[in-house]
């Protein structure tokens, strides 16, 4: 069993995420987990790679991106994603961390 000491890391990390959105689903962090290499990924392969449904990263990819996926709450995103469609198959779609998110998964790493 882990320590509390062992721990607090992680609850650095979890308080971190909350100061953008306390109610973040967790489906929507685990997104944002598989894009922390930097590497632009096609969306149908962060579908195998993480067994969700392809409605759910989108709507994840949504939530962290410059829309917030509940448009009735008026929120903007976090912008910490951006998507755009693959250069030669107009059926694909590419997402990859924003600059900003890129410095917000690197303060998560000085955590851990």
């Amino acid at each position: 069993m882990p320590t509390s000491k062992q721990l607090k890391p992680l609850q650095r990390c979890i308080n971190s995420i909350r100061t953008l959105d306390d109610r973040m689903p967790i489906g929507v962090i685990v997104v944002l987990i598989a894009l922390s290499d930097g590497e632009e990924i096609e969306v149908r392969d962060l579908q195998g790679e993480l067994d969700m449904t392809v409605q759910s990263i989108f709507r994840a990819l949504t939530y962290l991106g410059d829309q917030h996926w509940n448009k009735k709450s008026n929120k903007g995103g976090l912008n910490l994603v951006e998507q755009r469609i693959h250069p030669e198959d107009r059926r694909l779609r590419l997402a990859k961390l924003t600059p900003k998110g890129t410095m917000f998964v690197k303060q998560l790493e000085e955590f851990l």
